[in-house]
């Protein structure tokens, strides 16, 4: 018995190189087309993919001054060169804050361009809006969070910073719910992709 299966494995096989090939023919796996319209379909998802991760980005980056005003905090309460330090890393966080906002303005343009164009294809992109939504909020949050530090450098009082802690404490549920909705977002276009 194994001799005829030994002799049946040899006899459809063929060495070639000192490499055995199979004789068995090969069947060619079925081939999708794409007509031009699901090839622009998938250009459209892929660019809307993109948006969702360019905001959830900008999110992040918005979610970042909870932790810099912290340690700026914190830096200033130590004192000594701390202090300082602390001191000029928040006239920098100024000025970060005042490009995240040029950078939400820029990002809102093409948004609503982008939603424009979805909606002409019947494409939901609702679920932008919330994370847009939120990152706006979260930057407002901040900016007066930058304000509330500034009075509370100027005179420290458990109101003064109960005020600090509550504006950062909401701006960064705000962002983090914005990066929520932005990763679902490009969630759902990403799987819509892959199902093509």
């Amino acid at each position: 018995m194994k001799k005829r299966l030994v002799a049946a494995i040899v006899a459809v096989s063929v060495i070639v190189g000192g490499n055995c090939v199979s004789a068995a023919p090969v069947q060619p796996k079925a081939v999708k087309t794409y007509t031009e319209n699901d090839i622009q379909t998938i250009k459209l998802y892929s660019k809307i993919a993109h948006e969702y991760q360019m905001v959830e980005l900008l999110n992040r980056m918005t979610n970042d001054f909870s932790n810099s005003l912290h340690d700026i905090y914190d830096g200033i309460q130590n004192g000594g060169a701390d202090a300082l330090q602390s001191l000029q890393q928040f006239e920098k966080e100024k000025a970060r804050i005042k490009e995240v906002v040029l950078m939400y303005n820029d990002k809102q343009k093409e948004i609503q361009e982008l939603m424009k164009l979805a909606q002409s294809k019947k494409i939901n992109m609702q679920d932008m809006n919330i994370a847009m939504q939120n990152c706006y909020d979260a930057i407002q949050q901040y900016q007066k969070a930058f304000q509330a530090l500034d009075r509370l450098l100027d005179n420290q009082t458990s109101e003064n910073f109960n005020q600090f802690r509550s504006l950062l404490n909401s701006a960064f549920d705000k962002s983090l719910a914005g990066r929520k909705a932005a990763f679902d977002g490009y969630t759902k276009f990403y799987t819509a992709i892959q199902k093509y």
